[in-house]
């Protein structure tokens, strides 16, 4: 059994959803990311910081087994607008 559970993410904000989690998870105390000293809301903004580094260069982001794709992909796609942007060439300097 865990000490306690640390949530993160938008949800924490889900007082609804938190309370639910609490039930389910006592006696383990639930506490929100932030009561420990961290950020809740930065979970997915490294997130998506990632999978955007990932789809720049064409790697999957994506876990079959988790969500039953029938392979790996990149997810979403990169559109730079009229004047361009060099995403890769930034990547390397």
């Amino acid at each position: 059994m865990p000490e306690e559970v640390l949530a993160a993410g938008g949800g924490t904000h889900n007082q609804a959803l938190m309370g639910h989690l609490a039930r389910a998870l006592s006696p383990t105390p639930l506490r929100a990311l932030d009561d420990a000293g961290g950020q809740v809301d930065a979970k997915e903004a490294i997130l998506f910081a990632v999978l955007g580094f990932l789809t720049l260069r064409g790697r999957p982001g994506n876990l079959p087994s988790v969500t039953g794709a029938a392979h790996p992909v990149p997810l979403g796609s990169i559109t730079p607008g009229r004047g361009g942007l060099d995403f890769l060439g930034a990547l390397t300097r």
